[in-house]
């Protein structure tokens, strides 16, 4: 049979459009495919769709695939690297500023309550050791020498539309899931993100560039996803909401700078570390919280750690700017010794010249200070509701390190017969007032 140039082979069972032909459509008409049919493009073989019309339109319900590539049991074969299943390659010159160009969409829509997913998927499946690198989906874009975006370029964009109906259920308009069956390795590192830079400028994004930002539709507040200070991330740590803690301190941990100080409410303080610890080793102290500096600078000065409490203000029954407080419970104790705080200090050969000791006290008097009502290098007091510090406590201790014997620190020869004071250093004692401690100046106190 020949109609217009088509011929059918013998036998009926195709249809031959010889080199030369065409088979039209014509405005109106349709080429239909009944249950069963197939049209096929053999190898070689192309179908051209005209500009400014719908190249295929697909209607009706589908049970199964719509446009199918292969099988799940007969893949495409590729024969190279650049060889491509679906090539899309468009171009617009539009310059509408609030619509999106979109040379693929697709929009699905869910109807069955309980139902999963809506998705598109991507899966790349793989059982030999690829190269140095694979992916189930990337996405690049490419600005050349003039071009750039006035607001906001990325090479992925996701987003998600919250409604009245999300009142329950957890929504992330990003999701990453590592899947480890029976057996699974890590690898040299695994993580749910991977950052990094590349191309021969890279290194002015280690300039310029940031981990991430967060943009001004977020507003920081007390108790809101931003702190007020901008100086923690609200996280969800399974069940338990976490903080992340934002410093203001490029190479340390800034929590607010000089000029711009963090706010905070009394009981909220902005650091806090509860810690327990089961230790029974008698030899090894336990340290909820270490700090070691090492100086190396031959002439440099400090080398400590500093509790900074300033004001300008009249304040209440006390000010400190660092506190120890040790609390024994009914049953605590300490067999050797115990103290709020404990300073010391290790000396060497190298110590042949300088002046050390264990505390240091300094008081700093500007011109036109005051002296308050009373002013001292060191205050001690108590809780003494029961006397027994009356009774038996003491004002310091020296240790059993300490021997008595004629010229140590502790004198065991005391001149009995022509004791002398000849200085004295003034005190404040509570419930006397003003008394003066002696001073001699020989060690035997002649």
């Amino acid at each position: 049979m020949a109609v217009k140039g088509i011929t059918r082979e013998d036998g009926g069972e195709r249809m031959i459009i010889p080199n030369g032909c065409s088979l039209d459509v014509e405005s109106g008409g349709t080429l239909g495919i009944e249950s069963g049919g197939t049209l096929a493009i053999e190898s070689g073989g192309a179908h051209t769709f005209a500009g400014g019309t719908t190249g295929i339109a697909f209607t009706g319900t589908y049970t199964v695939t719509c446009i199918q590539a292969g099988t799940s049991t007969t893949a495409l074969t590729l024969s190279a690297h650049d060889d491509h299943i679906i090539d899309i390659y468009s171009t617009c010159a539009s310059t509408d500023g609030s619509n999106s160009v979109r040379p693929i969409y697709m929009k699905s829509t869910m109807t069955g309550a309980g139902g999963v997913g809506g998705r598109a998927e991507f899966h790349m499946s793989t059982n030999v050791a690829l190269g140095g690198w694979s992916n189930a989906i990337k996405g690049l874009a490419e600005y050349g020498a003039s071009g750039s975006t006035t607001g906001l370029g990325s090479a992925i964009c996701a987003e998600i539309q919250l409604s009245a109906g999300t009142s329950s259920g957890t929504y992330a308009p990003i999701e990453g899931e590592l899947v480890l069956g029976s057996g699974a390795s890590t690898g040299t590192a695994t993580s749910f993100i991977y950052l990094n830079a590349s191309g021969a400028d890279a290194s002015t994004f280690d300039t310029n560039g940031f981990m991430f930002e967060i943009g001004t539709g977020v507003t920081p507040a007390a108790g809101k996803f931003i702190s007020a200070d901008s100086q923690t991330i609200k996280c969800k740590v399974e069940a338990n909401t976490r903080y992340m803690v934002l410093s203001q301190s490029e190479n340390g941990l800034g929590i607010g700078v000089s000029g711009t100080a963090v706010s905070f409410s009394q009981g909220s303080p902005l650091i806090n570390l509860y810690s327990t610890c089961s230790s029974t080793n008698g030899s090894n102290s336990v340290e909820s919280f270490f700090v070691e500096t090492t100086m190396t600078g031959a002439g440099g000065v400090g080398g400590r750690g500093r509790f900074y409490m300033t004001t300008n203000v009249a304040l209440g029954g006390w000010s400190n700017a660092l506190k120890a407080h040790v609390v024994y419970g009914a049953s605590g104790s300490t067999t050797g010794l115990g103290s709020a705080f404990c300073s010391e200090i290790q000396l060497s050969a190298g110590t042949s010249s300088g002046t050390y000791a264990a505390i240091e006290g300094e008081i700093l008097a500007p011109a036109g200070c005051s002296t308050g009502t009373a002013t001292s290098f060191m205050y001690f007091n108590g809780t003494d509701a029961s006397g027994l510090l009356n009774d038996n406590g003491y004002l310091f201790h020296l240790g059993a390190i300490l021997t008595a014997s004629s010229g140590h620190m502790v004198d065991s020869t005391i001149n009995t017969s022509t004791p002398q004071i000849d200085h004295t250093i003034k005190v404040y004692v509570e419930d006397i007032g003003i008394c003066y401690l002696g001073l001699m100046d020989n060690a035997d106190g002649s």
